[in-house]
């Protein structure tokens, strides 16, 4: 018998950063037609305003990677496993969501990467999805526990070794940025909405209260915000590895100014670094049918 599980009426209010203004944007998935080996269709739909925008479907088996971090938390990561093909597991591709981001907003990149047959792992912020019971930390570990995941994946997979593609958005481009300069695994980086200065945009994006508890977890951490800045990393990018970056012409969280700065150290460093600005676009695509072409 075929078996259907709708997941309807997942309504959630999204602040959209470009506009400063609440948008309802509704999602639905669908895990539909079991196949005999386990892996199952997997579909999503989202309705925003008056749009209907179809992401299509993809045969995929779900796994939940379970890693001990190197601080010795508990943690887990999403993989999606194209169903039905052969794949390479020496290859993964890791999506990572922006501050405070859901997984699901990467969802439909995950779609449109297993259809092409690419394993796709979905990095999970502290605090959300599968890591839920853990302690909000800002982001401040994301980094780290990417790469505590990669070992065990390497590990459990017993493989000599691993290369990895990533695609991060707003804070999630900036740990994409850190890793492909620090791990060399990570052999190319799509960058969407990434800022030059952290500190700048979290005044502008954290309360005043928000801003004094991520000050606290950063003395606590003995993490020097300055060193993680991507116009600070990007004059280490190796120049083997492939950058691509991404910005929203209307992005009012990443002004035009910080755009044109950042992407002058880019081509001064990364001269073989690829830029696209998408027209009418805010910060970061979300759900709009851009993201997952």
């Amino acid at each position: 018998m075929i078996l259907k599980i709708y997941f309807l009426g997942f309504i959630i209010a999204l602040v959209c950063l470009s506009s400063c203004s609440s948008t309802q944007v509704q999602i639905t998935y669908s895990k539909d037609k079991p196949y005999p080996d386990s892996s199952f269709d997997f579909a999503m739909t989202t309705f925003i305003k008056n749009d209907t925008i179809n992401f299509g479907i993809s045969r995929i088996f779900e796994r939940v990677l379970s890693y001990r971090g190197s601080r010795g938390d508990s943690l887990h990561m999403r993989i999606w496993f194209p169903g039905g093909q052969h794949i390479d597991s020496a290859k993964l591709l890791l999506l990572v969501p922006g501050f405070h981001g859901e997984p699901y907003e990467l969802y439909p990149l995950a779609i449109a990467a297993t259809k092409r047959g690419m394993i796709t792992a979905i990095l999970s912020p502290r605090s959300i999805d599968v890591n839920e019971n853990i302690a909000d930390d800002y982001g401040i570990n994301e980094m780290q526990d990417a790469e505590d995941a990669f070992n065990t994946y390497q590990k459990e997979n017993r493989l000599p070794a691993l290369k990895v593609a990533m695609f991060g958005c707003s804070f999630g481009s900036v740990v994409a940025l850190n890793l492909a300069v620090k791990d060399p695994r990570v052999r190319a980086t799509v960058c969407e909405s990434i800022m030059p200065d952290l500190v700048v945009t979290s005044k502008k994006l954290l309360s005043g209260e928000e801003s004094d508890h991520l000050q606290s977890l950063i003395a606590a951490s003995g993490v020097h915000i300055a060193d993680l800045n991507p116009e600070t990393v990007i004059k280490q990018f190796p120049p083997n590895k492939k950058l691509f970056v991404i910005w929203g012409e209307k992005d009012k969280l990443i002004s035009s100014d910080e755009r044109v700065r950042l992407k002058s150290l880019i081509e001064q460093y990364v001269p073989s670094a690829t830029f696209k600005q998408e027209p009418g676009i805010g910060h970061t695509l979300r759900y709009g049918f851009p993201l997952s072409q």
